[in-house]
């Protein structure tokens, strides 16, 4: 997750979750209407913007619960030498599907992009922000670029289109997301 340093975009109570821009007129505004603060826990913590888009987010989630099932899995897991099948005491069994289901089913919500046609290709090393490549033309112009030079044509999720020199595209930039298909009990 990318996070700009000193920079808050709000700040969040930490007793009561009320979002502000400006803690101290909120605080102000607060007393202004009888009151002593929004809760007796009253903690400002900063919000900082993030560059986490929500299949990313999403993807972090399933992972975050990928990653409880290896912990389970490791700890609990015993191996069955006749079979090779990994077992658990008790109802481990039920607690690791339910774990594998509800990260399958963040996946599915993920998903959904793809099913509104739109499913990023690409994100942007420097600003984290994903892009899908529409496909690749020729310019053909008299001054400027190249007559003849290839571009890359890509879309943001906002549905912004873009255009770069095909060179500029693939130098570094950009690194290409893969998706990898999962086993079960092996959320890697």
């Amino acid at each position: 997750m990318l996070m700009q340093a000193n920079n808050p975009s709000g700040f969040v109570c930490d007793g009561c979750g009320r979002l502000t821009r400006d803690p101290e007129t909120d605080l102000h505004i607060l007393r202004e209407a009888g009151k002593v603060s929004c809760c007796p826990e009253r903690n400002m913590l900063p919000v900082f913007q993030t560059n986490l888009t929500r299949e990313r987010g999403l993807e972090e989630a399933a992972k975050f619960i990928d990653q409880r099932i290896a912990d389970y899995v490791q700890e609990h897991g015993m191996t069955d030498p006749s079979t090779g099948t990994v077992e658990f005491p008790g109802w481990g069994d039920e607690y690791v599907d339910e774990l594998e289901n509800l990260a399958e089913g963040i996946r599915a919500l993920s998903s959904q992009a793809a099913a509104d046609g739109w499913l990023p290709t690409h994100r942007h090393k420097k600003r984290g922000t994903e892009y899908r490549i529409i496909g690749t033309a020729h310019i053909q112009c008299s001054d400027g670029l190249t007559d003849y030079e290839v571009v890359t044509i890509y879309v943001g999720q906002d549905n912004q289109m873009w255009v770069r020199r095909a060179t500029e595209f693939e130098d570094g930039r950009f690194e290409a997301l893969t998706r990898s298909p999962r086993t079960k009990h092996d959320p890697h």
